[in-house]
């Protein structure tokens, strides 16, 4: 079934890729247009009038491939990580305040909307659930930005060496990674659940995963990387970059 579903995404995304780019779009909105088709919006929904199922992305039978998306995910957010050059020739202090400030505007104004919206809507999407909680979900879920889209538009394009593209990207980052710590310390919030013992094993795990992936990413990954590029020794980076991720 794994590879009957690899084979059928791997077509769709092709084809509707060629089609996007034959319209003048980035590749990418193909591909995310085939999910949608071969997702229940649309495939989904053919079933289920026609009153067939083929079972083919239904949710156990997606294990796998679940598993396959998130490695794919992980590569393209660490191939993002590394390409941001933190000393492009064209930066500027002004360049690295504009990042900043697109960064916070596009992460405060989202998730005030989103919160805003949720605290309304709360009895009518989601009456069982806590009220705030739900709000800020839906806040941070508004107000993260898709990395992995904007990257493959920038590649698209070939915009990779641009002072648009490390600023656009650099903001998008910071958004994504203050997001996800909101969206952690929600999660965090939900599980203690009041209990300050646990609130600080709890703690003490993400500060010591996070230091301690941190320091491996910029005092060894980094590195490595880009000695084997300045030596043309590429063949050397996917293997630590496989061994890495896992």
């Amino acid at each position: 079934m794994f590879f009957i579903q690899l084979a059928v995404i791997l077509l769709a995304c092709h084809l509707f890729g060629w089609l996007a780019e034959r319209l003048g779009q980035c590749r990418v909105v193909g591909e995310i247009t085939a999910g949608i088709v071969l997702g229940p919006t649309v495939f989904g929904r053919l079933e289920s009038s026609l009153g067939q199922s083929v079972g083919l992305f239904e949710t156990q039978h997606i294990g796998w491939l679940a598993h396959v998306a998130d490695l794919g995910l992980i590569f393209l957010m660490f191939q993002v990580g590394v390409h941001i050059n933190q000393r492009h020739p064209e930066a500027s202090a002004q360049g690295r305040f504009a990042a900043l400030a697109i960064a916070l505007l596009g992460l405060v104004l989202p998730f005030a909307l989103g919160v805003g919206v949720a605290l309304v809507a709360h009895e009518h999407l989601a009456p069982t659930y806590s009220k705030w909680g739900f709000a800020w979900f839906c806040g941070v879920a508004l107000a993260v930005s898709a990395v992995p889209v904007m990257t493959r538009i920038v590649q698209s394009l070939a915009l990779q060496e641009t002072l648009v593209a490390h600023v656009t990207l650099r903001a998008a980052v910071i958004t994504d990674v203050v997001g996800w710590v909101i969206l952690g310390a929600i999660v965090f919030c939900s599980r203690v659940d009041g209990n300050p013992l646990d609130a600080r094993y709890f703690a003490a795990q993400l500060l010591v995963a996070f230091v301690g992936f941190y320091g491996l990413t910029r005092y060894l990954v980094i590195p490595f990387i880009r000695r084997a590029q300045a030596r043309d020794e590429h063949a050397a980076i996917m293997p630590m970059v496989i061994s890495y991720v896992l």
